[in-house]
């Protein structure tokens, strides 16, 4: 069985898209946690300590001191 050029190149852009999309919603959802620590931080008028490690920067360290 001999498996189609434009499909198998089709599959493989597919594949690459939705692992952009997913990559892309972490990163923007990570972003967003980290915004609202921070703001809930700083109303408890705590000082925020944010550490970033890793690929893109998906993961942290947050803690909030008073």
């Amino acid at each position: 069985m001999k498996i189609n050029t434009r499909v198998f190149l089709s599959i493989g852009i597919l594949s690459l898209v939705i692992t952009i999309f997913l990559i892309g919603s972490e990163s923007y959802f990570t972003r967003q946690e980290i915004r609202a620590l921070n703001d809930g931080c700083h109303k408890v008028e705590g000082n925020p300590i944010l550490e970033v490690e890793g690929f893109l920067g998906l993961n942290y360290y947050f803690s909030c001191e008073k």
